[in-house]
């Protein structure tokens, strides 16, 4: 797994910070699978989560911005311009705890901005692949369903 250090963030130009996540005790979730009314819903909540977690916030949010024109191209209804809006707002905000509770609303306006989130390509092939495995075995253990024959291991 390729690890963001203080290190890697300062020769990436970003600044690494620690920080409180809302949801956050004892570095686990307090999210339970069945706030979600499905697998992807869950699986983009805890991509975000990991994302918030693992990666720099300079990182996150440059990328973020660089890609909101893109998304704000594809995105039709005044509804989702409003959530681009948002985005870019956000992103722009220095506050940390404002990114976290956007990102990581289990309300029905923070499944629609995570499903216009404007992170593609900022999360490793690896660590994107961890959290599609760990959604399916978290999502099969939350409603009893067996491990299939491609979960993450």
């Amino acid at each position: 797994m390729r690890r963001w250090t203080r290190e890697r963030a300062g020769r990436e130009g970003c600044e690494m910070k620690a920080g409180h996540v809302p949801g956050w005790a004892g570095g686990d979730a307090v999210v339970d699978v069945a706030d979600f009314r499905g697998l992807e819903e869950y699986r983009q909540w805890l991509l975000m989560f990991r994302l918030l977690r693992d990666y720099p916030e300079g990182l996150i949010r440059s990328r973020g911005l660089a890609r909101l024109p893109r998304i704000e191209a594809r995105v039709r209804g005044s509804y989702y311009h409003g959530l681009v809006a948002e985005w870019r707002e956000t992103l722009k905000d220095p506050d940390p705890d404002r990114l976290r509770s956007v990102a990581l609303d289990v309300s029905q306006k923070g499944i629609d901005m995570r499903s216009i989130m404007p992170f593609a390509g900022v999360m490793g092939r690896e660590d994107l692949m961890r959290v599609i495995g760990d959604s399916r075995n978290e999502w099969g253990k939350g409603f009893g369903i067996r491990r299939g024959p491609f979960a993450h291991r």
